[in-house]
């Protein structure tokens, strides 16, 4: 076969798959579902881990110091594509999550006391959690090398660390 020939082949292929790709995704359900772009976190909310699905971002105006290295504070997440939960499934789709936690810089762990769900800028949809004083009380939750909350937590504790002035190891 000649060079001009299978590169025809090869583009004619490659604009089909697009095509069938396009008509996939906008036969998948209302506008609600089909993919987006994310827009950047505005201030006061500080982007601090991002990979090809989503986006997670630690709010800097809503920090509470509980401890030498612990902290209550806000992180939101923020999908590409609207999704109905992992674990507790959710009645309608959402792509934005607000978690209100406990972080623990060293070693790094969680204890989250809420969190909500909505689509977008929405109402929330759903939301899960015993509170502040129940979350205070559980076990710590230390997160897995390598994951988004390791991710995540640790780029925090690093902003969290210039803005006390106490590096966290």
């Amino acid at each position: 076969m000649n060079s001009r020939l299978s590169v025809v082949l090869t583009v004619g292929r490659t604009l089909l798959l697009m095509a069938a790709s396009s008509a996939t995704l906008a036969g998948q359900g209302s506008a609600a579902s089909r993919s987006r772009v994310i827009a950047d976190f505005d201030l006061p909310w500080i982007p601090v881990f991002r990979d090809s699905a989503f986006r997670i971002a630690l709010d800097t105006s809503r920090i509470k110091r509980v401890g030498s290295n612990t902290y209550l504070l806000w992180m939101q997440t923020r999908w590409f594509l609207p999704r109905r939960g992992g674990t507790k499934r959710t009645a309608s789709p959402f792509n934005r999550e607000l978690i209100h936690t406990f972080l623990r810089c060293e070693p790094l762990a969680y204890k989250v006391a809420r969190t909500v769900v909505s689509l977008d800028d929405g109402p929330p949809v759903d939301s899960v959690g015993a509170g502040v004083a129940a979350a205070k009380r559980a076990d710590w939750h230390p997160v897995s090398s390598g994951s988004a909350d390791a991710g995540a937590g640790a780029q925090a504790c690093e902003v969290l660390s210039h803005r006390s002035g106490q590096p966290h190891p």
